[in-house]
């Protein structure tokens, strides 16, 4: 009896031991597969994020462009400043700029050239050579004399940021005569308004960085500066913590935890069952695991438990069994589950990468995509049939949006923006047209297989329902309601070599007239 007890103790080892290792390794590849699928999910939300960052910073940076731009087309408009620089009035600076101008629109240094760019006079707070009277500003002479121009340099191996604008008189009619230049230091200062704009850490760095990288919960990417030659002369480094390292970490933990304890109860549960099993019902018990292990499944119960009045040792193990199949299968029809939802997240975020989540409109990587399909859509129409086709691009932009912004609000501009924006989109009627938000007020509408007489009609119908919106806009100078200008251009498609970008430059070179030609019009490019 001994002899037969201790065989039995030792079968119930061998069976104890293989199912920890079973439920163990079942647990594991689990824990893997979730823990992969939560990692991927997160970088998929973190380099969505990072998208959104880099968005951000650059509409930063061009804003401080676009700062420096409108200080100097003020000066440039003025007729003292034409006057200063032909020689009849030589004490203009004194009374033009003040300190306490400088100090107000942290300026670091004001000059005025002539067309070929030598400095006439020059205020700098940093004393650069570049600032001295009779100094020769080099990119200035290759640069047309009726087009402003806005760039990083290095002075004094300091990266700053310029503004030149060619100086004319007050309505820009008259030819240029010199350029007033303005520029401003890369700065803590610099730095500060950025990352008070993005939400983000900054710092400069003296190299080239384009790389996005990780470190201790940090994420890192840089934006290059370039001059005018397009040569690197440093970057702005740009950080953030990771806020979803920590849940990942914790998630991960958990389920380790989940696993062992699992296995564990389990484990322990079994061997206590095991210990008074005899061979005879193990017969049947491993013929119904057989079972289950080639068909996945079982096709039935074991029911050699409380189902058949069996409540002895032999009747626990067969209820266990069934129990422990029951959980597997609802394990697994969990972890479906939970793969069918993460399936659902990544197909949600794809979608939500590319549209605007302000207007609902396509944003504009979904146009460069709609763009390259109906591109390739044209060439196969123009190889069946030869047709001579066009394709017409209308960028749209709210005139005055930001007197627009100052006068309503912030909440009311984006609330202008998204009636606009259903009122563009209303104006589309064919599968392949599509009305995109290109950035902040303008929008851009594509209409693949369009000649310009068509996108002529389609621009005037836009610009007639925005105005029929009939938006309120008391400081506009255009008119008394929200209007619109818009550049048409029109390309006829030869090859699939067709170049969309210099289509767009089109567009936004009649948009550039339509604004300076009074603005509430369309303008053929």
């Amino acid at each position: 009896m001994h002899t037969v007890a201790g065989r039995s103790a030792r079968l119930d080892t061998r069976i104890a031991r293989r199912l920890i290792l079973a439920l163990l390794t079942l647990g594991l590849i689990q824990g893997l597969i979730l823990g992969l699928s939560a990692m991927k999910s997160f970088s998929a939300v973190e380099n969505s994020a990072t998208t959104e960052d880099i968005v951000r910073v650059q509409a930063a940076l061009e804003s401080e462009k676009n700062a420096l731009i409108d200080i100097a087309r003020e000066y440039a408009a003025r007729n003292d400043t034409r006057d200063f620089i032909l020689g009849l009035i030589p004490d203009y600076p004194s009374y033009a700029f003040s300190k306490s101008w400088y100090e107000q629109t942290d300026m670091d240094l004001v000059a005025i050239t002539n067309l070929d760019g030598r400095i006439l006079w020059s205020w700098s707070d940093q004393g650069s050579e570049m600032a001295t009277p009779g100094t020769c500003i080099s990119e200035l002479a290759d640069l047309p004399a009726s087009s402003p121009t806005s760039a990083y340099s290095s002075v004094d191996d300091h990266p700053i940021v310029f503004a030149a604008y060619p100086v004319s008189e007050k309505s820009f009619s008259a030819a240029s005569v010199g350029w007033i230049v303005l520029s401003r230091s890369i700065d803590a200062i610099f730095l500060e308004r950025l990352s008070i704009r993005t939400g983000l850490s900054t710092a400069l760095s003296p190299e080239s960085v384009l790389a996005t990288h990780d470190m201790a919960g940090i994420r890192t990417f840089g934006v290059p500066l370039a001059d005018l030659n397009d040569n690197v002369i440093g970057s702005i480094l740009f950080s953030r913590p990771r806020p979803l390292d920590r849940s990942f970490k914790l998630l991960m933990m958990y389920l380790a935890i989940t696993i062992v304890l699992s296995v564990l109860g389990s484990t322990i549960l079994l061997v206590a069952l095991l210990r008074s099993i005899i061979v005879k019902p193990l017969k049947r018990i491993t013929g119904h695991l057989r079972e289950c292990e080639m068909q996945g499944r079982a096709s039935v119960a074991l029911a050699m438990g409380k189902h058949a009045g069996r409540f002895d040792e032999i009747g626990q193990v067969s209820d266990c069994i069934d129990a422990l199949v029951g959980a597997l299968d609802q394990r697994r029809g969990d972890l479906q589950n939970a793969n069918s939802e993460l399936e659902n997240l990544n197909r949600e975020l794809e979608r939500l990468a590319r549209v605007d989540p302000l207007t609902g409109l396509a944003n504009r990587r979904s146009f460069d995509e709609h763009a390259k399909r109906e591109i390739r859509k044209l060439a196969r129409d123009k190889r069946q049939t030869e047709p001579i086709l066009e394709c017409v691009i209308l960028l749209c932009d709210i005139d005055h949006f930001k007197l627009y912004n100052d006068r309503y609000g912030h909440q009311a501009g984006d609330a202008c923006l998204r009636a606009v924006a259903d009122t563009l989109a209303g104006e589309i009627y064919r599968p392949s047209d599509l009305v995109c938000r290109y950035g902040g007020e303008e929008f851009i509408v594509l209409l693949p297989g369009t000649d310009g007489a068509g996108g002529a009609i389609v621009g005037q119908r836009i610009l007639d329902s925005v105005r029929s919106i009939g938006l309120p806009h008391e400081d506009s100078p255009t008119a008394p309601f929200v209007t619109m200008s818009i550049g048409l251009a029109v390309m006829e498609f030869k090859t699939e070599e067709f170049d969309l970008h210099e289509l767009v430059g089109r567009a936004d070179a009649a948009l550039y007239r339509a604004k300076h030609q009074g603005r509430n019009r369309m303008e053929l490019g």
